[in-house]
């Protein structure tokens, strides 16, 4: 047998075995799958002998994930492979796309669009032949697969295989987004970002997809604005800025007489078509033009040059076509000078196509030059005076070339020319800005008398129209300068120089008239009033007027300061005071006045005028005299102004707590009597004014001086060392609390037993502490004493008195009479007080005793004879005086010694005791007050010594041994008794 035939029949044998195994192991591959049991994949793997199986099998597991959305683990599976074998499943999956898309299966093609970029990005690190042509279809099927989701269009990924077809689907998604615009489904802005994805997805220029766009929308300005502004940023071709241009022109211009077809050599190939459009979106659009060929023309080659220059002037003839019927753009159209509401319209056109004829026919037959007037009468009443107007001369200066011209032909044409250079003239001052330059000529062509008479007129017309006002000045003044006429001339400069400064001055307070015919001194008096101009406008207005700048200087500081207005805030505190924080303060002030003071001259008088302001500005006003002070100190280092600046300082500090007094408003309107209402700053400060550098500081300051200000004022004593001091603060202080009557009585009662200012009185103490003057400080307190309700307060005062009243006598002469009588008077009216509270205290009637309130022995022997004792004994009174405790308070007050005192009383009781013959004897009323003695201080002690005297060996009478033995029974119990006396009670009595 033929060894080739062999050969053959073992091909064809292998073939068969490898197509039976491969079904074979599709099928072990996909009974794994279904049954998904954890170890799927590693089974799958156990049957794959060769790398044919293996692919098999990878691509079996991969489509498997796919179709579960599981993207990570179908990954994971194509990358443990060897680089050949995922390229090879790569394309696979990629071929597998393209039926799925082909075939419209799009649900089962989603899963392997979202792994294509993937797929993409394993083709591309590998250098096998042919991979551009997968990476290419991949590339097409992510675009249609997004095409598709964006504009919801059918397309297959064969419709991008070919340029025609991409270009064919760029116009078909272009129309459908025409027509999203045109139904206002999506804005412009929308649309311009959707062209910008067609162009990025079919890989087109963006700029030439917006121009197509544009070229298929119709009249969508807004849309047309924002395409053209993205051509503006980005394009720098000359042409595609051109043809973006020509199609603006084409959605705005008026008229339309061309083909519809763009010429490659002459982009403006078609004339505008009437615009329904906004006229502000047309402006936009128009100025969007003519920035593109601005762009087009710096852009463009040597050979693109002329076309691109014919498209700007196009562009700009249209621009000056546009409508005129609001004030903006009156002002931004000007050249054309159009009475409001007219539009160009074609009649114009034709007359001046009729007048061209006119022009022709002359050389043929002269009459009919005698119809120019009426053509022209029709140019002017179209809205085109100027243009009449040009064509005029241009016709008039044409026919002069003319041999043998009749002279009724060129007196037809002066008149013609006459009657538009009135009518011209009219036209020119009815727009919002005068074209000076025109106007000039045509005056010129008048003649002196007819353009001065005329200027006149108008400046008349136009008073309160400045821009026109003055523009109509500066001719007249080119009018005289041209005809070298001076008389006039003043008049109009200053007509000029004032108009100037009106302009100059945008938010003017002052009336306009009283601006133009107000003396230019008093104007400039009343700019500086009004806060309207600087030193800088200042020195210029002088220079424009010839003025003598050094005058001004001194109004303008004057103004300055005394019109000068601090800033504040009104701040509510925590107690519910208002307070105020200021925004402004002194130093921008003092900056600006010093910036006047260095260019005046003659310092001297410059001095004295300084010197003299502080007595016309605002008292409350403390940054004023502060920045006046230290201008005077920079002017005269010789003057000192220290005493002022440190009085400033403190009271820009110092809160007031009073309001303006009677005499303190009467100052203020005497100063100030145009004002209605005192400065609102008079509630939270001082008046900063001459009297408080005299003796009559006290008008403004006492209302200030408490117990809790007086204090601060303290701080200003070293400047007003020889009008204030602490001994008069203090005195004033404690007088104040006297007059007040915070002290009187708040009870009905003839004596308060308890006191009710024990704080106000340390405040008082501590206040007085400060005073150097003891006498002066005696005499406050003293008077405090005199002022105060009898009771526990007064007593309390009687004693801060006699406190320093010793230190008063301490610091004295020890034998002056006068020292040593007034302290024993504070000392007894101490003492009288004092006993009278304590009697009181203790509910003994002090009546009975004021005769002898100063005799304390005298007193504690009247005490102890008092009936109540005898009564308390007797069980009479229930509620008794204590006069033991008033005989101890005494005691202290008195500085007695009390127990000695008491011992020599005890005594004198028990000896009166004459006999003891029956037990009523007891009861005696010495022996009752003797026990009563006996109860004071500690009675163990009485006790002993009575128990001692009754029965010792005291030499005491017999008598006397027994009454003590009584008293002792009287005051002790049982138990003391027999404990004392180590016997029963009975036996001891």
């Amino acid at each position: 047998m033929d060894p080739g035939m062999l050969d053959i029949d073992y091909i064809i044998c292998s073939l068969f075995l490898i197509t039976f195994f491969q079904i074979q192991i599709s099928q072990v591959v996909g009974r794994i799958i279904y049954c998904n049991e954890p170890t799927m994949i590693t089974d799958v793997y156990q049957f794959c002998k060769t790398s044919r199986e293996k692919h098999t099998a990878n691509m079996m597991l991969i489509r498997y994930f796919l179709d579960k959305r599981d993207y990570m683990t179908a990954l994971e599976i194509l990358d443990n492979n060897s680089v050949e074998e995922i390229m090879d499943c790569s394309e696979d999956l990629i071929q597998n796309a393209k039926l799925f898309d082909e075939m419209g299966l799009l649900l089962r093609n989603e899963p392997y669009i979202e792994i294509i970029s993937c797929l993409k990005s394993r083709l591309r690190n590998s250098k096998r032949p042919g991979n551009r042509t997968f990476i290419s279809l991949a590339d097409n099927l992510q675009v249609c697969s997004q095409i598709r989701s964006r504009f919801y269009t059918k397309l297959k990924v064969s419709d991008l295989e070919l340029p025609k077809k991409r270009q064919d689907l760029i116009t078909t998604l272009l129309y459908s987004l025409s027509r999203d615009v045109s139904d206002e489904s999506i804005s412009p802005t929308e649309a311009v970002d959707s062209c910008k994805r067609i162009a990025t997805l079919l890989n087109e220029s963006k700029e030439l997809t917006m121009i197509k766009f544009c070229k298929i929308l119709s009249n969508n300005l807004k849309t047309f604005i924002e395409c053209a502004n993205y051509i503006n940023h980005n394009e720098n071709d000359a042409k595609s800025l051109c043809l973006m241009a020509t199609l603006i022109l084409k959605s705005t211009c008026p008229t339309a007489n061309q083909d519809d077809t763009l010429d490659t050599t002459s982009y403006v190939n078609e004339a505008a078509q009437e615009s329904t459009a906004n006229v502000k979106d047309e402006i936009k659009c128009l100025k969007i033009a003519q920035k593109l060929t601005t762009k087009a023309i710096l852009r463009a080659r040597l050979d693109e040059l002329l076309p691109c220059v014919e498209v700007f002037n196009w562009t700009m003839a249209n621009f000056y076509m546009i409508r005129n019927t609001n004030a903006i753009e009156k002002d931004l159209f000007v050249e054309t000078y159009l009475p409001e509401f007219s539009e160009p319209s074609t009649s114009s056109l034709h007359c001046l196509k009729d007048i061209i004829n006119t022009y022709i026919s002359y050389c043929e037959f002269t009459n009919r030059i005698h119809q120019l007037p009426m053509m022209i009468q029709h140019l002017c009443l179209g809205g085109q005076s100027l243009t009449a107007f040009k064509v005029v001369l241009t016709l008039k200066h044409s026919l002069r070339h003319f041999k043998n011209i009749d002279s009724s032909v060129m007196q037809i044409l002066n008149t013609i020319v006459k009657q538009c250079t009135k009518q011209l003239l009219q036209k020119v001052c009815s727009v919002n800005r005068i074209d000076t330059e025109l106007t000039y000529w045509l005056l010129i062509s008048c003649g002196r008398n007819e353009s001065i008479v005329f200027i006149n007129h108008q400046l008349s017309i136009f008073k309160r129209e400045i821009s026109k006002f003055k523009a109509l000045a500066e001719l007249a003044l080119r009018i005289l300068n041209n005809y070298k006429i001076t008389a006039s001339k003043k008049f109009y400069m200053e007509m000029i120089q004032v108009s100037n400064w009106w302009i100059r001055i945008p938010e003017c307070q002052i009336p306009m008239k009283t601006f133009f015919v107000s003396s230019k001194e008093q104007l400039l008096e009343s700019l500086i009033h009004h806060h309207h101009v600087d030193l800088e406008m200042i020195q210029a207005f002088c220079k424009d007027f010839n003025f003598n700048v050094q005058c001004y200087y001194q109004i303008y500081l004057k103004k300055n300061l005394l019109n000068w207005k601090p800033e504040y805030d009104k701040v509510e505190a925590v107690n519910g005071n208002i307070n105020i924080h200021f925004k402004t303060s002194e130093s921008e002030l003092l900056e600006r006045c010093t910036e006047v003071v260095k260019l005046m001259e003659a310092k001297e008088s410059v001095y004295l005028f300084i010197n003299n302001l502080r007595h016309e500005a605002n008292y409350y006003h403390y940054e004023v005299f502060s920045t006046i002070f230290t201008l005077l100190t920079k002017l005269n280092k010789n003057k000192d102004h220290r005493r002022n600046l440190l009085l400033l300082q403190f009271l820009k500090t110092y809160r007031r707590i009073s309001k303006p007094s009677d005499s303190e408003m009467e100052e203020w309107y005497t100063l100030f009597p145009d004002s209605q209402t005192i400065d609102p700053l008079s509630n939270w400060r001082m008046p900063f004014t001459p009297t408080l550098f005299s003796s009559d500081i006290w008008k403004i300051i006492r209302p200030e001086l408490n117990l809790q200000t007086y204090k601060i004022w303290f701080e200003v004593i070293p400047t007003l060392d020889n009008i204030l001091n602490k001994n008069e603060i203090c005195s004033y202080v404690i007088k104040k609390i006297v007059s007040s009557g915070i002290l009187q009585k708040h009870t009905c009662d003839p004596c308060v037993l308890y006191p009710i200012h024990d704080h106000l009185f340390e405040l008082i103490d501590k206040c007085v502490q400060n005073m150097t003057n003891l006498e002066m400080a005696t005499s406050a307190v003293y008077q405090l004493v005199m002022h105060t309700p009898k009771g526990a307060d007064q007593v309390n005062a009687a004693k801060l008195c006699l406190k320093y009243a010793i230190q008063y006598k301490e610091s004295g002469q020890e034998n002056d009479p006068a020292l040593l009588k007034a302290f024993i008077k504070v000392q007894k009216k101490y003492q009288s007080f004092a006993a009278t509270h304590i009697l009181h205290i203790c509910q003994i009637d002090v009546e009975k005793y004021s005769n002898i309130l100063l005799e304390p022995n005298e007193l504690i022997d009247a005490l102890y004879t008092d009936e109540s004792i005898i009564e308390r004994a007797d069980r009479v009174l229930l509620n008794c005086p204590d006069i033991n405790k008033a005989v101890d308070q005494l005691g202290i007050l008195f500085n007695i010694d009390i127990h000695k005192a008491r011992l020599t009383l005890l005594e004198s009781l028990l000896s009166e005791l004459s006999s003891l013959t029956t037990e009523n004897d007891m009861n005696s009323a010495n022996i009752k007050r003797a026990a009563y003695i006996c109860r004071s201080e500690d009675t163990t002690d009485w006790q002993k010594y009575l128990l001692k005297v009754g029965l010792g060996e005291s030499g005491k009478s017999t008598y006397y041994k027994a009454n003590a033995l009584s008293c002792f029974i009287i005051i002790s119990d049982v138990l003391t008794i027999e404990e004392s006396t180590e016997t029963s009670f009975d036996e001891f009595r």
